[in-house]
C-alpha cells in the first residue's frame, strides 16, 4: 500500500473544541437553538414592555438557550476530552491514508477503514472531521500531518469521499454571540424605560361628566358609593358629586366657591390642620393626614365646582408613600375635567 498521508496525534484542548463546534454545526443544533435564543429573547422584551406575567422565566429560558447556544461546543469537547481521557486507548496514535482505506493505529491494537464507510467530510479552523455516522467521526488534526500538506489532504479527501463541508470559525459565532447579548440587555433596557414611561404616562379615565388623567397603570374598578374609582400600587383615587340642592338639605347654605366646599368638609368631617392649595384651574386641594387601623394616611381631596355641582376628588396613600404622591396628587387634580 502506497502511503499517501500520515497523521501522528497531538490532541489539545483546543482540538476538542473544534471537534465539537464541527459536532454542533453538523447536527444543525446552532440554528435550532439560536432561533429559540432570538424567540425567547425577543419574547422577554415584549413582555417586558407590555408588563406581562411570567417574565423572569422567559428570561432564565432565554439565558440559559443563549449560553448553551454560545458554548455547546465546549461542553461537547469538554465531554469528548473527558471520555477519551478515560478511554486512552480510544483515540488514534497515527493515521495513515492510502490509496485504498485509512488505517488507525492505537495503543493497543489497530483497524482499517475504507472510504466507502465515510458519510461526510468537514473542515473547521484546525482539524478535519471523517463521519462514519451522526455523531462518530475520525478526527484530523491539521497540525498533526507528518507526511504530506494540508491543501493536498483536501484535494485527496475530496477525491475519494465526495466536497469537503467548510465550516466557518467559531471566532464569528463568538463575536455574533457577545452582539446578540448585548443588543438584548439594551433591548430590555430600553422595555423596561418604555413600560415605566407607558405606567406614568397619563391617560384618561372616568365616564362622562367626570373624567381624569392617571398613570396608565391604575385600574379602574366599579364602587356603587363613588361616581368614579381607580387604584393601583397601594394609591386610591375615587370621586363624587352634591349638588347645590343636596347640600342645602343637609342645612350648608352659602357654598359658593370650592374653597368654601372644602372648608365645610373640613368641619363636617373634623379635619384637623387641613393644607389648602388653589391650583391653576380654580381646583382647591385639600391636604392632611389621619390614622385609620394603625395606618397613617395621607389624604389629597380636589374640589372642582361645575355649574350648580360640587365635585369631590380624593386621593390617598400611606403617609410614607406622600413623598412621593403628594406632587403627583396636585398633578394629578389639575387635569379633572367636568363636561358640561
Amino acid at each position: 500500500m502506497e502511503r499517501r498521508f500520515s497523521v501522528e496525534f497531538v490532541f489539545d484542548k483546543q482540538l476538542y473544541h473544534e471537534f465539537g463546534y464541527l459536532y454542533m454545526k453538523r447536527r444543525k443544533f446552532w440554528a435550532v437553538f439560536l432561533w429559540l435564543t432570538i424567540a425567547t429573547m425577543v419574547a422577554c422584551v415584549v413582555n417586558t414592555a407590555g408588563g406581562e406575567y411570567g417574565v423572569t422565566v422567559l428570561l432564565v429560558i432565554a439565558v440559559f438557550y443563549y449560553f448553551y447556544w454560545l458554548f455547546a461546543d465546549r461542553l461537547v469537547g469538554w465531554g469528548t476530552r473527558r471520555n477519551m481521557n478515560k478511554r486512552t486507548e480510544a483515540l488514534p496514535r497515527r493515521l495513515t491514508f492510502t490509496e485504498e482505506s485509512i488505517f488507525s493505529e492505537y495503543s493497543e491494537g489497530s483497524s482499517t477503514t475504507f472510504y466507502g464507510a465515510i458519510m461526510d467530510v468537514m473542515e473547521g479552523d484546525d482539524l478535519f472531521a471523517l463521519y462514519l455516522s451522526r455523531a462518530s467521526a475520525i478526527p484530523v488534526p491539521k497540525n498533526a500531518f507528518r507526511e504530506g500538506s494540508v491543501d493536498d489532504f483536501r484535494a485527496f479527501i475530496t477525491e475519494k469521499v465526495g466536497p469537503v463541508r467548510r465550516v466557518k470559525s467559531s471566532k464569528r459565532r463568538l463575536v455574533l454571540g457577545i452582539l446578540l447579548g448585548v443588543a438584548f440587555v439594551a433591548s430590555m433596557v430600553g422595555a423596561a424605560f418604555l413600560r415605566d414611561y407607558l405606567d406614568t404616562k397619563l391617560a384618561r379615565y372616568g365616564d362622562a361628566p367626570y373624567s381624569i388623567q392617571l398613570p396608565g397603570e391604575f385600574e379602574q374598578y366599579a364602587d356603587e358609593d363613588y361616581y368614579f374609582s381607580a387604584w393601583c400600587d397601594g394609591v386610591y383615587v375615587y370621586a363624587f358629586s352634591e349638588t347645590q340642592e343636596v347640600l342645602q338639605s343637609y342645612g350648608a347654605y352659602g357654598l359658593d366657591t370650592p374653597m368654601d366646599y372644602a372648608e365645610n368638609f373640613a368641619v363636617i368631617y373634623g379635619i384637623e390642620e387641613p393644607n389648602y392649595q388653589t391650583l391653576g384651574n380654580g381646583t382647591v386641594c385639600m391636604s392632611y393626614t389621619e390614622n385609620f387601623d394603625g395606618e397613617t394616611i395621607y389624604y389629597c381631596d380636589a374640589v372642582v365646582l361645575s355649574g350648580d355641582t360640587f365635585w369631590l376628588t380624593e386621593f390617598y396613600c400611606l403617609e410614607e408613600q406622600s413623598a412621593e404622591y403628594a406632587p403627583q396628587f396636585l398633578t394629578w387634580a389639575a387635569t379633572i375635567r367636568i363636561d358640561d
